[in-house]
Order: structure tokens, then sequence, then C-alpha cells
């Protein structure tokens, strides 16, 4: 089952700057950018268990979990 994706705001903002500097640096970069956290939010979306913990509930639950981007140093923080 696939869950329904929601970006925050903020996160949204950052994902549009980087992939306009990428864009900036090498053509077609950003697009690869965007790619590269479709793959990570579509991951995430499918199997939601298998990010890595980033924060947890007082009875030591996963609230967060992160999974990283292929080829780029971000990460996906979701709930």
């Amino acid at each position: 089952m696939t869950r329904d994706v929601r970006f925050h705001p903020l996160a949204t903002a950052e994902v549009v700057e980087a992939q306009l500097w990428y864009e900036d640096r090498v053509d077609g970069l950003g697009g690869r950018f965007l790619d590269a956290v479709r793959a990570a939010t579509d991951r995430a979306a499918r199997w939601p268990d298998a990010g890595t913990p980033t924060r947890r509930a007082d009875s030591d639950d996963p609230i967060e979990r992160k999974v990283a981007l292929a080829g780029f140093p971000y990460v996906v923080v979701y709930r």
C-alpha cells in the first residue's frame, strides 16, 4: 500500500531552492535532483517502516524516519 505524500511548505521551498541551485551549476542536474527526491519519497510512501528512525516517542516507537537521496547530500525526513 502506498501512502499519500504531503510536503511541509518549508520542505517544498528547500527542494525548489536546491533544484534551482543544481540546475544553475549543470544543465539537467536540477531535474536529476527532483527525480532523486521523487524516488526517495516514493520509497518512503511504499515502505514507511524501512527508513532510518531519527526521532522516537517516549514509548521508543519511531515517529520520524529518513531516507537518503541517491547521488545528492540530502535526506527526506518523514512521519
